[in-house]
């Protein structure tokens, strides 16, 4: 977590006029994994490094949509 602010801090330094914005990825992998499976994703491509961050990413992004679109 110390990481987290350490960079938060540095991208409002380095970058003032841009707006940060945080958004929680509580749950987000569980949530990912359930669309895959849901989707007929099969398990072997489920498998792959980084199949489940990647959709993860996407449901964080649809996330802050919702809240901020």
């Amino acid at each position: 977590m110390h990481e987290v602010v350490a960079f938060d801090a540095w991208l409002k330094k380095t970058f003032p006029a841009i707006p940060i914005h945080h958004q929680d990825e509580f749950g987000s992998s569980q949530e990912a994994m359930q669309w895959m499976v849901e989707s007929g994703i099969p398990r072997g491509k489920r498998a792959q490094k980084g199949a489940v961050d990647s959709t993860a990413a996407a449901v964080i992004l649809q996330r802050y949509l919702q809240q901020h679109g």
